[in-house]
């Protein structure tokens, strides 16, 4: 009998046009037209840019800067492009755009353009928002499933170390609650806003090469939490670049660590960040080139995102049917795992042991995975499982499938990357 952890029920999993059983990759932002801030540079809402991104193996954008309002024909070109190349994309239309009021007749009529384009999957509405706007984005929710049922409010939280002013009214404006703490702050979006996933950003990688931010862990396993309380999915984001002022340009393995250990701890969604270097406002943040720079090249992070993203395509049916249980470690770890996500090893494993292993436990009835990352981003790991009895299980590495009949298995796995181990029943 296989261990049996605490059941989420999660509910059936199919929030846009992609197929149930593959995890949501996306890219935050989309291609960019030409902006007033680079005016030598051309748009990239173009056929070789968007093939590009077709390559990188993303499924759905989020755009940013191409409003319907501000640029109509780029925005129509985008959601050409998408549509040719098979992608989803969370289009933006400034009627329906939680900093501006709304106005549902607005929406109505500026949704003719785009509702019955297939590549259309929702509307990024908001970034960080504070809890004063959750009313607003209930409203805008209830208004999206009665004029376009199955699309989705694209809506990203805040990490955990915003203050309490942040997380009451957005961008450290108004009145402030010194009492509003960050578990609130999710409890009252799933309760107020009823979404159909988290999305949620957390950069780790600090200045230091190898080093992450030591709250790392604890902010996916907050929202993990949250996520299996409200029986919904998560989305986390992956660092693609350096920007104001502690973040650094990820090597191969920290994309891979980013993206392994979002999945270690039952992510049903990807996202990079960004993905097209942003050609205009920011705030007060410099971004440097990301997976596409500023005239829609390849960059050094390119090649990365394309092999973890085969990667996922490769783990996705056990990771989007199996729920979630708990988490394994052995060795060290390079930030400190939450006691509350810590289980006991299933009943028929008798040894696991690693030097820098992180591993989630995932069921469905009496079947059992495991997905184990090597939390060391620079060098190899080998794990070793030993069990009960012989197991059938099948491994996957990158996108490579293999099947082992054994009492005990050794696996290398290079720097920051992940395995996923299926066992089957006798």
């Amino acid at each position: 009998m296989y261990y049996q952890g605490e059941k989420s029920a999660m509910k059936k999993y199919k929030i846009f046009g992609i197929d149930e059983e593959q995890i949501p990759i996306g890219g935050y932002i989309s291609p960019t037209p030409q902006s007033e801030k680079y005016p030598e540079k051309e748009s990239l809402i173009t056929e070789s840019v968007y093939k590009k991104v077709k390559e990188s193996g993303i499924n759905f954008l989020i755009a940013f800067y191409e409003s319907l309002q501000t640029h109509p024909k780029e925005f129509m070109e985008s959601l050409r492009l998408a549509e040719k190349y098979g992608l989803q994309l969370m289009i933006r239309d400034d009627n329906f755009y939680a900093y501006r009021p709304y106005q549902e007749a607005l929406f109505v009529q500026s949704l003719k353009t785009y509702k019955d384009s297939p590549a259309f999957s929702g509307i990024h509405v908001c970034d960080e928002p504070g809890s004063k706007k959750f009313d607003l984005l209930k409203q805008m929710q209830e208004s999206m499933q009665r004029n376009c049922p199955g699309k989705t409010c694209y809506v990203n939280l805040f990490p955990h170390f915003a203050t309490p002013k942040q997380l009451v009214s957005d961008l450290s404006a108004g009145d402030e609650n010194p009492d509003y703490d960050y578990e609130r702050y999710l409890r009252d979006y799933i309760r107020i806003v009823k979404p159909s996933y988290i999305s949620f950003d957390y950069y780790p990688l600090t200045e230091k090469e190898g080093k992450i931010y030591p709250a790392y862990y604890n902010q996916i396993n907050m929202i993990r939490e949250a996520s299996k309380e409200a029986k919904i999915p998560f989305w986390c984001f992956v660092q693609t670049t350096n920007w104001w002022p502690p973040f650094r340009t990820p090597v191969f393995s920290e994309i891979l660590f980013q993206v392994c250990t979002c999945l270690a701890f039952g992510a049903r969604g990807i996202q990079y960040f960004p993905f097209c270097t942003p050609n205009g406002e920011t705030g007060n943040e410099i971004f440097h080139s990301a997976v596409l720079d500023l005239d829609g090249n390849r960059t050094s992070v390119f090649a990365a995102v394309q092999y973890a993203n085969e990667h996922i395509r490769a783990v996705s049916r056990v990771l989007m049917t199996f729920e979630h249980i708990g988490m394994l470690f052995a060795g060290e770890l390079p930030a400190e795992l939450p006691d509350s996500c810590v289980i006991a090893l299933p009943d028929f494993v008798v040894g696991f042991s690693g030097k820098h292993t992180l591993a989630g436990v995932f069921e469905r009835g009496n079947e059992l995975a495991m997905y184990a990352v090597n939390s060391d981003m620079f060098e190899e790991e080998e794990l070793e499982i030993k069990f009960s009895s012989k197991r059938n299980m099948a491994v996957i590495l990158g996108n490579q499938k293999l099947y082992f009949n054994s009492e005990s298995i050794k696996l290398r796995i290079e720097a920051g990357r992940g395995v996923l181990l299926e066992f089957f029943q006798r």
